[in-house]
């Protein structure tokens, strides 16, 4: 059991590959982490991206290659969010990973659902290799594998106490992880979760927590879950107290006993006034639009990250897969008009706002927000590039959406899937050298995606390459069976 629970030293983050440099200043060096996450954060980073963060002799210099802002460009950066536990390995902090995720609601066996969440994961992203599936194993409830060289354990939090660990164990969670969708609130109480994690039988000096709001991931009411966590682990009696109360009330608030939520908020501003995660529940719960303005004011008085965002609420829409239309889209432009921004985050807003147009297949709108952010700073915004791509495709406007999917080629993030959309373009114009060069490379960049596999099939079958043909058609059963043993 943990002995040193009264002096645990706990460090709040906003995004979560901050975490990187702060591991690597507290000298953390081929731990076990026990790593609390609705995201598996371990996307492949090239290895002249690595061998940048390789050479830091500090860790101030390995925060300087973090990405401000999750959907920006690799270029210049060695991670991000999506790709922060691959550098963590690389630099030989973790060692094993234990990946817990909150206890999917169906009849399957959790184990199975793991192992579907680890396939779609391996599918999506560069880097793997078949290889990585065939290590799987299932015992009980608990998934083991290697992924990329890392051992990875993937349970529920209730499976953790039939774990060994060894001495050089460390907690991570990303306060995501309590977030379910579409429910978008908490399905576990925090409370619950360190009574489980207190309980195991290691010893530690630091936890770390990540809030992940700005992202999107996260939503803001619940930014306090990281502070109720962090006062959990101290044993700030006064905190717990207040953050559990919190939590309460916002349970109130969500099973619509607003009034008692509302009266409950005032009675705890009265107990500590300044909390600006009280003063926003109530913003939430007071039915008079002034009010309700008001608090919301006070709380981004009290602290900066409760002031509305423009760009926060796009993030919200695109990280938690909301569903919306383009009057949405509409409404959060009016309010970018009327919402005072520094350069930047305008620019990074008209970006995200030109995503969630493409998305929608708004041609004109999408343009309109890629040529703003082209104006602003001439250069590469790869992921609307390619959905812009997408959409002159559909269009059967092939000679443009070259030109996009080119553009989206200098990016690590969208390289795999524009030579797949290049391949199918070129290969349905007939144009097979081309079509096969790209194909090619999209398979090599994500050696478990099908479809690439499938159609460099169908372009040697249409050239009469037989042997090719078939050599590639096996591969192409081959990989759909392996990924069959785990449906």
């Amino acid at each position: 059991m943990n002995t040193t629970k009264n002096t645990i030293k706990t460090i709040i983050t906003e995004e979560h590959s901050s975490q990187l440099h702060v591991w690597h200043q507290l000298g953390w060096k081929n731990i076990t982490l026990i790593y609390l996450d609705e995201h598996l954060d371990f996307q492949y980073i090239s290895k002249n991206r690595i061998e940048a963060l390789k050479k830091c002799q500090t860790s101030a210099e390995i925060a300087q290659l973090e990405k401000p802002y999750h959907i920006l460009p690799d270029q210049g950066y060695s991670y991000g969010i999506e790709d922060f536990l691959f550098a963590a390995h690389r630099l030989g902090i973790i060692e094993h990973l234990i990946w817990v995720t909150l206890t999917p609601k169906n009849q399957l066996p959790n184990s199975i659902n793991y192992i579907r969440k680890l396939r779609s994961f391996l599918q999506n992203h560069d880097g793997f290799e078949i290889s990585d599936l065939t290590s799987i194993k299932i015992t009980g409830n608990t998934v083991t594998t290697k992924i990329l060289g890392l051992n990875l354990t993937i349970c529920g939090y209730e499976d953790l106490k039939n774990l060994t660990f060894p001495s050089n164990t460390f907690i991570d969670i990303d306060i995501d992880y309590f977030i379910g969708l579409p429910e978008d609130y908490p399905l576990a109480d925090p409370k619950n979760i360190f009574d489980c994690l207190k309980s195991l039988p290691i010893n530690y000096d630091t936890v770390t927590f990540t809030r992940s709001v700005n992202s999107g991931y996260m939503p803001l009411r619940y930014r306090f879950i990281a502070d109720y966590l962090a006062a959990l682990w101290r044993n700030d009696l006064r905190e717990i107290e207040h953050y559990q109360h919190l939590y309460t009330l916002d349970q109130q608030a969500r099973n619509n006993q607003i009034e008692l939520a509302k009266k409950g908020c005032l009675q705890e501003l009265r107990i500590i006034p300044n909390c600006a995660a009280t003063y926003y529940l109530l913003s939430l719960c007071e039915s008079e639009p002034q009010k309700a303005a008001n608090y919301e004011r006070i709380a981004g008085e009290l602290c900066p990250s409760y002031r509305y965002s423009v760009l926060r609420s796009a993030n919200v829409i695109i990280s938690r897969e909301f569903q919306y239309d383009t009057n949405t889209i509409k409404l959060l432009e009016e309010k970018l008009m009327l919402t005072e921004t520094d350069v930047e985050e305008k620019r990074l807003t008209h970006y995200t706002l030109g995503i969630l147009y493409s998305i929608k297949s708004a041609k004109e709108e999408s343009i309109k927000h890629y040529r703003y952010c082209q104006e602003v700073q001439p250069g590469n915004y790869p992921e609307l590039s390619f959905n812009i791509g997408l959409i002159f495709m559909k269009d059967n406007d092939y000679e443009t959406a070259i030109s996009f999917f080119e553009q989206a080629l200098a990016d690590e993030s969208t390289k795999a899937k524009a030579h797949k959309m290049l391949g199918k373009i070129y290969l349905e114009q007939g144009k097979y050298d081309l079509a096969q060069e790209n194909l090619r490379l999209a398979t090599e960049t994500i050696p478990t995606d099908e479809q690439p596999m499938k159609l460099l099939a169908k372009l040697y079958k249409i050239i009469g390459d037989q042997a090719r043909y078939d050599h590639q058609i096996l591969k192409y059963y081959q990989m759909k069976l392996l990924f069959q043993r785990f449906i």
